[in-house]
């Protein structure tokens, strides 16, 4: 994927429709069952990351404000941000 590419990635959905300022808890599993390590992030690194796995054709669901994304990362597992209010 080129860069020009890449970056019309972040005007598609399902990464314009997350709010950039919105606060989230972001989780990692291995088996997508099991959620550890929660931490505070906001939309901007959520759009990030998707953007990152859409580039590597891993997939990423945006539902009701939780985005469930396939570790593009070696080590692979999955990602999921849940909005917190």
């Amino acid at each position: 994927m080129n860069p020009a590419e890449r970056l019309s990635l972040y005007d598609r959905s399902p990464v314009v429709d997350v709010d950039s300022s919105a606060h989230y808890s972001k989780e990692t599993s291995t088996d997508g069952r099991t959620w550890k390590n929660p931490r505070p992030m906001t939309g901007l690194f959520l759009r990030h990351e998707m953007v990152d796995a859409l580039a590597a054709r891993c997939s990423v669901t945006y539902e009701d404000g939780v985005a469930l994304i396939e570790s593009p990362h070696p080590m692979g597992g999955w990602i999921r941000y849940t909005p917190t209010t």
